[in-house]
């Protein structure tokens, strides 16, 4: 009798988790996801898993529905789909950016909280209905509602203290895990000094249309040595 309680018990516990659906709404110019064989074409309809390499080439972009949002991976970047789980009470949607930019409209299910987290290099970003822009050298700028911000994690067991971004507040975490405290972000931004700068391997990929989405987007990545380029992600909530 007990054993049979307490299997009852334990199977109340669990929360079903199954995959949510990533579908290629629609594709401009040349993007590609990365299988057994290699990169191929990525096409309308398609259903994207987690573990997915998605990757776009210069004036291209892929539209991506994950559950209720909306995804657009913006020209030469190249993301992973690390997470999509769907449970009773919460979607999670997780997405590791190594280059490039994407924009995101993140809508809540009925009844259901929505989990979505951007990670960089050197940071790692989180929302629930706030928005806000980030890009993947750490620098991110809220409009609304609180971000939690951390440096990236080394996965050594090492606790990561997040800082709150309140609305109206910019925030940088440097290479070196070294964050900059909103109040210094805000008046650094106040000096209008302009943190956006490209270096000529980045202008070289820009202007090479014949080149392969992975290859362009791997180009732009690995200039992050030479230059910080700043590559926007815009992450928008509606209700």
């Amino acid at each position: 009798m007990k054993k049979t309680c307490l299997l009852v018990f334990f199977a109340l516990l669990i929360i079903p988790a199954f995959t949510l659906d990533a579908v290629v709404v629609s594709v401009l110019g040349k993007a590609e996801v990365q299988t057994s064989k290699g990169w191929q074409p990525m096409m309308t309809g398609a259903k994207l898993t987690a573990g997915t390499l998605v990757s776009t080439g210069f004036k291209s972009q892929a539209v991506l529905s994950i559950g209720k949002s909306t995804v657009t991976v913006q020209p030469l970047s190249r993301l992973t789909i690390e997470q999509l789980t769907e449970r009773a009470d919460s979607d999670v949607s997780k997405i590791y950016l190594d280059a490039g930019s994407i924009k995101a409209d993140i809508k809540a299910a009925e009844n259901k909280r929505v989990g979505f987290t951007v990670k960089s290099p050197v940071a790692t970003a989180s929302v629930r209905g706030t928005s806000g822009t980030i890009d993947s050298f750490g620098t991110l700028e809220s409009t609304s509602g609180v971000w939690m911000v951390a440096p990236a994690s080394e996965n050594d067991g090492t606790v990561v203290q997040g800082v709150a971004v309140a609305k109206g507040s910019i925030i940088t975490v440097g290479s070196d895990g070294r964050v900059t405290p909103p109040q210094q972000a805000n008046a650094q931004a106040a000096t209008g000094a302009n943190p956006v700068s490209v270096s000529p391997s980045v202008a070289e990929a820009s202007a090479s249309v014949t080149a392969s989405p992975a290859a362009a987007a791997q180009s732009a990545a690995g200039t992050a040595g030479d230059a910080r380029v700043r590559v926007p992600i815009t992450v928008g909530w509606e209700d």
